[in-house]
């Protein structure tokens, strides 16, 4: 595709999502469509939009299902890798937790941001010199052999369970409130549509489905922040006026005694906080879904400027996410605080019934205190209209665009799987004269298989939105992070070193996590988001040491990795195939 016909199709989808929201909002205010039917349009629009655009970019062969042909334009590509990669935990959860930790919640975006520099420094146009399909791919060719690719794909599918539950989770919630369905029949939905939209395409069809859920995450979110800067503070640039918010809310919190939003180290240790962004960053560095965006372009170079695009388009989120949670921790403040707990808001109630909102006479005054207003951070977003007295058109443009980042990241995670298990469990070590056919028939069947899986796993909702992705963070940190870098920077490290350190540095991350999440056991207070801390470093120290005990990598592999340090050369290594 052209890169002209690329810019239509974005401006395309931006004009019609504001387009549309314009006429809903008059449509409302006349009271010619009811909340619900809003509600209905947005969800299941945005659902078409996915399900044609995935079904016209059908992939017909094995290289435009697994790396789109390698022909996606670099602005494209990093708009795609955003949206693949931030997840329901930045457009849904993220704003919520910085409400919830204040200073302290800034630790995930400076996590997530600074690993996409290390990404473009240290790792994408190394890896995208490998003439690879999958990360695995890339594993097997630099250690050598079939034992690097298999625990690679293990690896992979630990991370990316982990990862989709939350995903369900999102989509989930926002099906139940829009749709008005219990949160169990919103997973079922939520299955729905994610397979609707990964079926047929491949990564072509992720690619140009991520690029329209990443105009319409982004438009969800900053139409809706405007509108709420607009309202409580006057301006039309909360980037800008969210400080004047800051300033009342610090106020506030002085004259009722009350520990400081702003105040750093409040609700996270030092070390949890510094922990939290190491395992945020080198987990961004090991993730599958994201280095396999970085297949699909032309070049070597193009990776590079692949990386600066997708760091750019995260950034335009990210950076909206403390302006919404202060401004709408300064309208909890002033307007609902003090109010009688018998006159409370109808939103209140309204989210009340899906386990949300808490409310408590703490005073037995029969006055709000803050103390007693328990809001569940996953709310906070996609309830910040109705928190403002909003219209519900703006209420179902966030739902939406919430539900296009759960879902992105969820075709991206999917479609790692169904390449780690058809690509190369089942056509590189069980049946390598598989036919293109055949291979796609088992990544399809893997898709529904695990996807299934992951919504049953999402009905109990194990833990919040953004603690279950950091989780998965810390699993591709202590897995991959080792093994790729070591892979690109040190030529003596060999596959059994890699393969002991990977199994180790997963290992020992997982087994934190269940004891310190479900269990309550914590080493040095160290939080179960932080479980990379012990999982990272057990890998470099059992890959090095391993590596040192035992014979060195083929002069080959050795040569390889020389090669893979110089990006700029023009032959690329590997067939992909």
């Amino acid at each position: 595709m052209k890169d002209s016909q690329w810019t239509k199709f974005a401006l395309g989808v931006i004009g019609s999502v504001l387009l549309l929201t314009a006429i809903f909002s008059f449509m409302e205010g006349q009271g010619a469509l009811q909340p619900r039917t809003i509600g209905l349009i947005f969800f299941f629009g945005t659902v078409l939009l996915y399900a044609v655009v995935g079904v016209l970019s059908s992939a017909r062969k094995v290289a435009d299902y697994y790396v789109a042909g390698r022909d996606i334009p670099a602005l494209y590509n990093g708009m795609a890798g955003a949206a693949n990669w931030m997840s329901a935990a930045s457009v849904i959860g993220m704003a919520g937790t910085i409400y919830m930790l204040g200073y302290d919640g800034l630790a995930y975006i400076m996590g997530w941001t600074g690993g996409y520099v290390l990404l473009a420094l240290l790792i994408a146009p190394y890896v995208r010199k490998m003439r690879a399909y999958t990360v695995p791919d890339f594993m097997a060719a630099r250690y050598g052999g079939n034992v690097a690719r298999g625990v690679s794909v293990f690896s992979a599918v630990a991370m990316n369970i982990v990862y989709l539950i939350p995903q369900f989770m999102g989509v989930g919630m926002i099906a139940s409130r829009f749709l008005g369905l219990p949160f169990e029949w919103g997973v079922f939905v939520a299955l729905a549509v994610i397979l609707l939209t990964t079926f047929s395409g491949g990564m072509r069809g992720v690619t140009w489905v991520s690029v329209a859920q990443y105009l319409i995450a982004l438009t969800a979110y900053v139409v809706p922040l405007v509108l709420l800067s607009i309202r409580l503070t006057g301006s039309p640039i909360p980037w800008l006026s969210y400080g004047q918010a800051l300033s009342e809310i610090t106020a506030f919190e002085a004259a009722n005694n009350m520990t400081s939003y702003i105040q750093p180290f409040t609700n996270m240790s030092m070390l949890n906080t510094l922990g939290l962004i190491f395992c945020l960053m080198v987990g961004t560095v090991g993730l599958p879904h994201v280095l396999t965006r970085f297949y699909t372009v032309k070049s070597v170079r193009e990776s590079r400027i692949s990386v600066g695009w997708c760091l750019l388009f995260i950034v335009l989120i990210y950076a909206s996410a403390p302006a919404m949670a202060a401004l709408v921790r300064n309208d909890i403040y002033q307007n609902l605080v003090g109010t009688p707990i018998a006159d409370m808001p109808a939103w209140v109630e309204s989210w009340g019934e899906q386990d949300m909102v808490t409310v408590n006479d703490v005073n037995n005054d029969g006055i709000l205190a803050y103390e007693g207003l328990e809001l569940h951070p996953d709310m906070i977003v996609t309830g910040a209209p109705e928190i403002a007295n909003m219209p519900y058109t703006v209420s179902g443009l966030i739902g939406a665009g919430g539900m296009a980042a759960a879902v992105s990241t969820s075709l991206g995670l999917l479609m790692v799987l169904a390449a780690g298990v058809a690509h190369d469990i089942y056509k590189k070590m069980i049946n390598p004269d598989a036919s293109e056919g055949a291979v796609l028939f088992w990544s399809r069947a893997v898709l529904v298989v695990v996807a299934a899986l992951c919504a049953l796993a999402a009905l109990s909702r194990p833990a919040l939105i953004v603690a279950m992705v950091a989780w998965a963070f810390s699993i591709a940190a202590a897995s991959f992070f080792p093994a790729i870098f070591l892979g690109i920077w040190w030529r003596r490290a060999n596959a059994t070193g890699a393969v002991a350190g990977m199994i180790v540095g997963l290992t020992v991350t997982i087994t934190y996590i269940i004891i310190s999440h479900f269990y309550g056991i914590q080493i040095f207070g160290i939080l179960p988001v932080n479980a990379g801390l012990f999982g990272v470093p057990a890998n470099f120290l059992v890959t090095y040491f391993v590596s040192m005990a035992t014979e060195a990598p083929p002069e080959d592999i050795q040569d390889l990795v020389t090669e893979l340090r110089y990006p700029r050369a023009t032959r690329e290594i590997g067939e992909g195939n």
